[in-house]
């Protein structure tokens, strides 16, 4: 199944609080990819090197799921 992709302020939610946690996550974790959803639907992805470009479209990249991380956003 597809994942479905839109834009924060679709949904209501506030983009710059979005900019917010994804600043507060990268200075004080090790992030190698992030998804955040939103009523089931993708509002923030990405991923850093070594996890970005050509690497990311690599099946194995995804598949760690130890290190999923996940972000809940109100409204």
């Amino acid at each position: 199944m597809a994942a479905t992709y839109v834009k924060p302020g679709e949904l209501g939610l506030n983009p710059e609080k979005l900019t917010e946690m994804l600043t507060e996550l990268e200075q004080t974790v090790e992030i190698h990819s992030i998804s955040v959803r939103f009523d089931g639907k993708v509002i923030l992805e990405g991923a850093w090197e070594p996890f970005s470009g050509e690497a990311a479209d690599d099946a194995f990249t995804f598949k760690n799921r130890n290190k999923y991380l996940s972000g809940i956003c109100t409204r």
